[in-house]
Order: structure tokens, then sequence, then C-alpha cells
């Protein structure tokens, strides 16, 4: 975008990192607009980028005429690999959303470059990052309205803590995650904003202070 004018359509990594920082934002703010454009975004980039044959995100669009080649790997240059970065984009936003389709693209994208990604560990560097998140999540969920104080308090809580792996979400009602989730129907304990951290098929007790949030050592 130049001058108001749009001469080019964007490339891979692009759409990448502006979903990871639309998801950051959701995350810091809790405001549903920063988590609806990233999944518009990733949707986008699915519809115009995604290689049907073999998976994996090519780096331009099936719009851009007049190419002799479209690229298509996962190893880290100057700035991270766009298939990388989406890794872990996906990974987030099926936490965050409950949409399986994210979760299967995940699957697809790791499976389409995880023997690339093997054969050389060094440049892969932003890859295995994503992996260890798609498979070591920290998914904090909180439940009850963003807008209370004593939810930001829950939240901020979160934020300050060096949590590895933390993918945080905002959730008025549990019955949107799916139903094999360990979260599923889960509520806020005596009408107050309540955390639960979920890693792989088990969920900590419920947390309603940041306090408390020291008796959660063994998920986070």
């Amino acid at each position: 975008l130049r001058l108001g004018k749009v001469k080019h359509f964007a490339t891979a990594d692009g759409y990448a990192n502006m979903i990871r920082a639309a998801t950051v934002l959701y995350e810091v703010t809790a405001e549903e607009g920063y988590l609806d454009r990233a999944t518009a975004w990733a949707n986008e980039l699915h519809e115009h980028y995604w290689n049907h044959d073999t998976g994996g995100y090519f780096f331009t669009s099936s719009r851009t005429s007049a190419l002799i080649v479209r690229t298509l790997n996962a190893t880290d240059d100057a700035v991270p690999n766009a298939n990388a970065v989406m890794l872990g984009n996906l990974a987030r936003l099926y936490f965050m959303t409950g949409d399986d389709a994210f979760r299967e693209r995940g699957a697809a994208l790791l499976a389409a470059l995880q023997g690339e990604a093997l054969a050389s560990i060094y440049g892969h560097a932003t890859f295995f990052n994503s992996f260890e998140l798609m498979t070591e999540t920290a998914q904090c969920i909180l439940c009850g309205d963003p807008g209370d104080p004593r939810a930001r308090q829950l939240a901020e809580a979160v934020l300050r803590r060096h949590i590895p792996n933390r993918c945080l979400s905002y959730m008025a009602d549990t019955a949107s995650l799916p139903t094999g989730h360990p979260a599923h129907g889960k509520q806020m304990i005596g009408e107050k904003p309540t955390l639960y951290v979920c890693k792989g098929t088990r969920c900590s007790l419920p947390v309603t202070t940041a306090d408390a949030l020291d008796s959660l050592d063994g998920f986070l």
C-alpha cells in the first residue's frame, strides 16, 4: 500500500505476522474485534495461499500473476518464516475459538513440513517453537465478563507472569468449546470471574484471585 493505492498482493509472512499481532492484542485487551480480525485474516490466507496438493502456505497469493514459481518452505530467513509463524497462529486460534478447522489446518501444516524441519533443525527455530506451543500449551481460560475489574486483575496477573507457551482466552460460556475439551462446561465460581489453566486433558482447580495463581505451579 502506497499513497492510498494497493499495488501488490500481500505475501504470506505479512498475513502471518499481522495474525500474531492481533492475537497478542486480544490477550492483552480482551477485545473480541482483534480475535475476529485474526480469524478473518487466517481464513483469507488459507483461501489464497494454501497448497491444496501437499499442504502448507505458498509465499505468494494465487491471485498474483507472472510468477515463475511459487515458493513454499518453513526455513527462517532474516525474519521468521510464514509457515512457521502460522503453525503457532493456528494453534492459538484453535484454543481461542474452539474452531476445529484451525486444529486441522495446523495438523496438515505440520505433516507437510515436518520432514524439511527435521532435516535442518537450526534453520527452523520458529517452526520448532510453534510445534512446542501446539503440544505444550498452557491454555488460560478466563470465565466471566472481561470488563469486570476482578477479571482484569486476573488477566494482568497471568500476563505479568512468565508462562511458557501461554494462550489466554476470555469466555463467557465454555459451552462453545469442543465437547472433548477439558474445560468444556466449566463456569464461574460464586459469580466471580474464574480462571482455569488447562494442559493436555487436564485443567487446574478454579482460581478467582491473582494471589491464588501461585497454587497452579504444576500447570504454569
